[in-house]
């Protein structure tokens, strides 16, 4: 049969009518795995986020545990924070750091002071806190608040502390 014979026979006929349903199909396909590859990207940069704030957490407990350490040093070795005479000044990693001592009442007394570890950007603030509890009895409260960035309007600035009583 000719080519042209061929033609005549089917010229009512459209050859075309089922092109439609295989571009739908395509169409279609090609938006779901769009979708999928979506769905992925946004699960991976959650957990890229998540495991951002778990590190960074980990700076920030780093350096609420040296300060923790610090105050602990200088309070067992030394005595730094003594309710009669606390020292004004005292040395960590290299660190010469200011203390601020205070007495809010009769039988407590507050030293409060600051590491900022340099170029890093982390920083502690520790407070140690002396209450004579009668006689020669004296409880000691210390806190280390450890930040990973030492920018109070950081808005990835994570805190943690650690205490410690005895």
């Amino acid at each position: 049969m000719s080519i042209e014979k061929y033609i005549k026979n089917n010229q009512n006929k459209n050859f075309f009518s089922n092109g439609g349903y295989t571009l739908l199909f395509a169409v279609l396909i090609s938006s779901l795995m769009l979708s999928i590859g979506v769905a992925v990207f946004n699960i991976a940069i959650k957990e890229f986020k998540l495991s951002s704030t778990g590190r960074e957490s980990q700076f920030a407990f780093y350096a609420a545990d040296t300060g923790t350490e610090c105050a602990l040093y200088w309070d067992l070795k030394f005595a730094a924070f003594s309710t009669t005479s606390p020292l004004g000044s005292l040395d960590c990693g290299g660190n010469s750091l200011s203390v601020t001592n205070t007495n809010p009442s009769p039988n407590i007394y507050h030293s409060k002071f600051r590491i900022l570890f340099s170029p890093e950007p982390y920083c502690v603030d520790v407070i140690v806190m002396k209450e004579d509890i009668g006689g020669t009895q004296i409880r000691t409260d210390i806190q280390a608040f450890g930040r990973n960035s030492c920018v109070v309007g950081s808005p990835r600035r994570v805190e943690r502390a650690i205490r410690v009583r005895y």
